[in-house]
């Protein structure tokens, strides 16, 4: 007879995480504070305390902690995330007064009222040690705050007894869908905030947390985003992150000779296999709702896993006229140093620079705004292989003075402190007309790490 002790649930849903995320690690130790004054000074502090007070006082022990670490049963490194089998035996009455007082805008992949509701029916024991199920919430809560201690994605959470996970076959695409499915939308138990500026003429999408570029999980974020929209508002453009989604690599790609340089037939085919993948997410239905809110849409679209790639990648940015469903396409041409070897760079500076009622626009990817830092300008000017970047340093000038735009736009991947990208655009607004308007959007991430600036609140303004 099937029960949640069955080994080969668990087996099955590991194999599930590597066919579709790739590398799983098995119980993974992940070391961190462990009691709550290790997170004096931070905002989470007082949240913790709460909670670990109120396990405290439920049967009065109070020295419950045995270690400096947690174990996760499931890590995922890309995007960044852990995934929770449990049992019956985290379902107590102490699992339940902990997550009573978890703040409300605590990133959660699972329902927290469903966890309490297995409580109150399971209600179980585990007397050895005598304090093991204040122990066990204690760390349950530690993994459910690794959104806030390492800015992981919202942690998972599988009930073993909620489905006969053995009957699932990682080779078959419908049981694969389905789990991601499954992990997609406990993850979307988040918070959407819509702030509105008084007649706005751009809006962006700022995301606090990692992004996988899923395209399911991107059209579902649309959605509830106009669901939240300020109906009077509308803008003329609507700016997503770099890498809001991500696409395949073509099966059959020749390689260039020289990927700073790559032939037009080369980039075409990459634009081709990114426009799919946008016409896939930017559906009718979608484009339609969308356009009574904005004119255009910005969207950054990257080659998804390099390593697949013989270690090529590209990013694109798209600007689609939600109206007529144009697309205008540019993308990365300034790589940073340890990319320059794999990105297959986007060399026609003239496509950053696009014609639209409302002005000239120039759109730029991620690091494309470091073409205007003068501590770059000089290193190119002195190391060794950087003759290309100089050329893009007097192109660049130039368009801009030729083309004069009035709006730039600009799609980083992460953003996470103050002033990170404050001196270069100093730089590029000094170059254009006065009345220039330029925006950001971006992630407030760390690639797994706690954000270097507190709170989001502070990177609003390196977001010009």
């Amino acid at each position: 007879m099937h029960n949640e002790r069955c080994p080969v649930c668990k087996d099955t849903v590991e194999r599930l995480l590597r066919e579709i995320y790739g590398e799983v690690r098995r119980n993974y130790r992940i070391k961190i504070g462990t009691l709550p004054e290790d997170y004096h000074g931070q905002r989470i502090y007082g949240q913790l305390s709460t909670i670990y007070s109120a396990l405290q006082n439920h049967r009065g022990f109070t020295e419950f902690v045995r270690a400096r670490y947690i174990d996760a049963d499931f890590f995922v490194p890309k995007p960044g995330f852990i995934v929770e089998f449990d049992e019956s035996q985290h379902f107590t009455e102490p699992r339940k007064i902990a997550l009573s007082h978890y703040p409300p805008d605590l990133k959660t992949g699972f329902s927290r009222e469903v966890w309490m509701k297995h409580c109150d029916e399971i209600h179980a024991n585990d007397d050895k040690p005598p304090f093991r199920d204040e122990q066990r919430a204690w760390y349950d809560t530690l993994r459910d705050f690794l959104p806030e201690i390492k800015g992981f994605m919202p942690t998972v959470r599988l009930y073993a007894e909620e489905s006969d996970w053995c009957q699932m076959d990682p080779s078959k695409d419908e049981d694969r869908e389905e789990m991601k499915r499954i992990i997609s939308e406990r993850q979307r138990n988040t918070t959407i905030e819509a702030i509105a500026d008084p007649n706005p003429r751009f809006g962006r999408v700022i995301i606090a947390g990692p992004w996988e570029g899923n395209i399911t999980r991107a059209k579902t974020l649309m959605e509830d985003i106009i669901q939240k929209w300020p109906t009077q508002d509308r803008v003329a453009f609507f700016v997503t992150p770099g890498a809001f989604l991500r696409f395949p690599w073509p099966e059959h790609f020749p390689a260039p000779n020289d990927n700073l340089h790559p032939p037009e037939e080369t980039l075409t085919l990459l634009r081709n296999t990114a426009q799919e993948y946008c016409d896939r997410f930017l559906d009718e239905k979608l484009r339609s709702n969308l356009a009574r809110h904005a004119d255009y849409l910005t969207i950054g679209i990257d080659s998804a896993d390099e390593t697949k790639n013989n270690g090529y990648q590209v990013e694109f940015v798209a600007v689609v006229d939600l109206k007529t469903n144009q697309y205008f396409w540019t993308g990365k041409s300034y790589p940073d140093s340890p990319q320059q070897h794999r990105l297959i760079r986007v060399s026609d500076l003239s496509s950053h620079f696009i014609q639209f009622p409302i002005g000239k626009v120039m759109v730029l990817g991620c690091h494309d705004l470091k073409m205007f830092s003068n501590r770059g300008r000089t290193a190119a000017n002195t190391v060794q292989g950087s003759t290309w970047r100089k050329t893009v340093h007097h192109e660049i000038d130039q368009l801009i003075t030729q083309e004069k735009p009035a709006i730039i736009l600009q799609h980083p991947h992460t953003t996470d402190r103050y002033g990170s990208w404050y001196a270069e655009w100093n730089e590029l607004a000094s170059r254009c007309p006065p009345e220039v308007t330029y925006i950001s959007s971006g992630l407030y991430y760390y690639y797994g790490e706690k954000c270097r600036s507190s709170h989001l609140s502070q990177e609003l303004t390196p977001f010009p």
